[in-house]
């Protein structure tokens, strides 16, 4: 210690002095706008050329310090600023804003406040489109349109009404069509509104004719050709193209992917159907590919994976994928400390979980728009707090492109493994309360399973979503006739909604899902006969992907148990029905200058049994968080919070080889740390 602080005192002095150096030197400490309405604060802050100080120096100790160097304040560009604000509100419709400015001194330091009378805008009195008279469903056309009648007029929305128009044209067939746009001011002075006159030459409609591919040395055309999804003969739509590219670069076959229109205009300007080339220009990845990867996670302790990828194996465009991954590494061996999260769970789940597969994809099947995998594989799967399920087995999958962005996935699975749950379990919900009973549960079986997935994806991004919507359905069946055991047999369906709305930078995000889950009645140990749904197949909520304020899983039943030491062991037992809604505000900040994203939500829901379906049952807990952006996407830390008292539940204590009921009803106390959940994961919640 004796040598550190010199050093400290040492970097002190030297960021002072570095500080003193440009003492004298004027610095923007804070920059405010007054009376804007039309144009948010972010869009101006982004027009102007001056910036003010980071945080770092407008707080006393770190500026004394030393720690921040904010730029100078330049008085030209300064002035220039006034001008640029100005022009911008003449681009978005306020020519006749004035912008007036106030500069208050302290020392060295300024603040700056730009005060904006915005005017009365122009106003677009009608917008005109020329030229499409043979075409239908013009007035749906317009209200595709950015500028508007009734609204301020816009000159970027101006500009790209004109190009939204004909890229609506060149979807609609006609691959050469031109849009120029114009305006007429109306008769005062200054004029108050404006009509907008777009003409439109459609030219002539196209069809597909000849596919041209370059690039592509490895890959055969074929392949190329069946993956794009693009038909000779079909009409002519830009969409078309943009999908056939991005289902190019989904194969991951190629670094570089361009598909366009090869053609510059109609050989005869006189006809009214004529046939275009389209050009695929390729660059193609490595055909052998290695990834691993190491990191941390919340529930899966220490976690590593790798693979090993061969891309057009056997020469027709398909991919053989090995991949191992494991999870909970070394978590017996660990202090609590690192894996704190995993301190409660049960011993008996308390392993490496591991996943080891080989995976053959195909692009080329016979059906159209169809692609196909096949998967065999290893795992053990750890469900926290509910149960761990370990299998091998083997999978295939079939996916038909039914729209644009409508895939259909259809799926068989065939697996022999065993699901060990937490006895309590199995006594709550079934009363088989002996554990010799119990053992018939953890039997290694058969289990098959047929599944259909249709998913509508319309969202931006997969790990950062900021605007458009998902929907997914799911079906999971596992019939007699299939050879599925009697204790895995199951029909389960669930469905969610996700929205995305972008409002000037911020992003308000909801979502709805729900599900079910039925199954047959089985002969129990204990005599009777019960439904009986597989523990792996029961419906579970709570933790950072679902409702927040509730620890992982554990937002429905729980059964408790007392344990050798005294201490209670809580374990989820999930429901047959599940409902969850989401609503989530997310909107840039800074934090010590370093640009973020803050977020306010709340999350609401409930997992119960389908008998016990009740208004009572649904929990709401609010919450806020912050995002980091990074290369996997944002780094997203959340604190909800849960206002309701411990879920009551059975209290059990293990006698012998049986479990004895101490309380049917027992509720804990929640201390007020106790209901704040911290969760710390990569990418959006939803």
């Amino acid at each position: 210690m004796r040598v550190v602080y010199p050093l400290l005192a040492t970097a002190i002095l030297f960021s002072r002095a570095a500080a003193q150096e440009v003492e004298g030197v004027k610095v923007v400490r804070t920059i405010k706008f007054q009376g804007n309405h039309a144009i948010d604060e972010k869009t101006l802050r982004a027009s102007i050329a001056t910036s003010q100080a980071p945080l770092l120096y407008r707080l006393a100790l770190t500026r004394w310090i030393g720690l921040a160097h904010p730029p100078a304040f330049d008085a030209m560009e300064f002035r220039r600023d006034v001008l640029r604000v100005q022009a911008l509100y003449g681009v978005h419709g306020y020519p006749q804003a004035t912008i007036d400015t106030t500069i208050r001194r302290h020392d060295n330091d300024l603040d700056i406040t730009f005060h904006i009378t915005e005017g009365q805008p122009i106003v677009v009195d009608s917008v005109q489109i020329v030229g499409l008279d043979t075409l239908e469903n013009l007035p749906d056309i317009r209200k595709l349109l950015p500028l508007q009648a009734g609204y301020p007029f816009d000159r970027i929305a101006f500009r790209t009404s004109v190009s939204v128009l004909e890229a609506l044209l060149r979807d609609r067939g006609h691959a050469f069509a031109r849009v120029t746009g114009g305006f007429e001011a109306s008769m005062e002075d200054p004029p108050r509104s404006v009509t907008i006159t777009l003409t439109a030459d459609p030219g002539p409609r196209a069809r597909i004719g000849n596919i041209e591919v370059e690039g592509n040395s490895a890959i055969d055309k074929r392949v190329i050709l069946k993956t794009m999804m693009i038909d000779k003969g079909q009409v002519f739509s830009d969409s078309a193209l943009h999908e056939g590219m991005m289902n190019l670069q989904r194969t991951e076959l190629f670094r570089q992917v361009r598909v366009q229109l090869a053609d510059t205009g109609p050989a005869n300007p006189e006809d009214t159907l004529v046939e275009v080339r389209v050009r695929a220009q390729l660059a193609e990845y490595p055909l052998r590919r290695a990834r691993v990867a190491a990191g941390y996670g919340t529930l899966d302790c220490l976690r590593a994976m790798g693979s090993f990828d061969l891309f057009n194996f056997s020469g027709e465009g398909r991919r053989l994928e090995f991949r191992a991954r494991g999870s909970q590494l070394g978590v017996n061996q660990l202090s609590n400390s690192l894996c704190r999260q995993l301190q409660d769970e049960d011993t008996s789940r308390l392993k490496v979980n591991y996943n080891f597969a080989a995976t053959l994809h195909d692009p080329l099947l016979s059906w159209d728009k169809t692609t196909g995998m096949a998967t065999v594989f290893a795992e053990r799967h750890t469900e926290f707090g509910a149960y761990l399920r370990e299998a091998v087995g083997a999978e295939v999958a079939l996916t038909r492109q039914i729209a644009t962005d409508l895939p259909l996935e259809g799926s068989y699975s065939f697996s022999y493994g065993r699901t060990l749950a937490t006895p309590a379990t199995f006594c709550a919900l079934l009363n088989v309360c002996s554990l010799d009973d119990q053992a018939i549960f953890g039997e290694r079986r058969h289990r098959s399973v047929v599944g259909f997935q249709l998913v509508r994806d319309r969202s931006n991004s997969v790990n950062d979503p900021t605007r458009g919507s998902t929907l997914v359905t799911e079906m999971r069946l596992s019939p007699a006739f299939l050879g599925s055991d009697e204790f895995m047999r199951f029909a389960r369906f669930t469905a969610g909604y996700t929205s995305h709305i972008p409002t000037g930078g911020r992003v308000f995000s909801w979502r709805l899902r729900a599900g079910t889950v039925f199954a047959p009645r089985v002969d129990l140990p204990s005599g009777g006969r019960q439904e009986y749904v597989p523990p792996e197949e029961r419906l579970f909520a709570g933790g950072s992907t679902t409702i927040r304020g509730f620890p992982e899983n554990q937002l429905g039943p729980v059964v408790r148990v007392i344990q050798s030491d005294s201490s209670i062991q809580t374990s989820a037992t999930g429901g047959t029905f599940m409902a969850v809604a989401n609503a989530e505000a997310r909107f840039p900040i800074r934090v010590l200058g370093v640009p973020l994203f803050g977020a306010v939500f709340v999350d609401g829901g409930m997992i119960t049994e389908r008998s016990d379906i009740s208004f009572r049952e649904v929990r709401v807990t609010p919450g806020v968080g912050l995002r980091m952006p990074s290369m996997l996407g944002p780094i997203r830390l959340d604190i909800g919070f849960n206002p309701y008292a411990a879920r009551p539940g059975p209290l059990y204590r293990q006698a012998g080889d049986t479990l004895v009921l101490v309380d049917p009803a027992y509720q804990p106390s929640l201390s007020l740390m106790d209901r704040f959940q911290l969760h710390l994961s990569i990418g959006q919640a939803f």
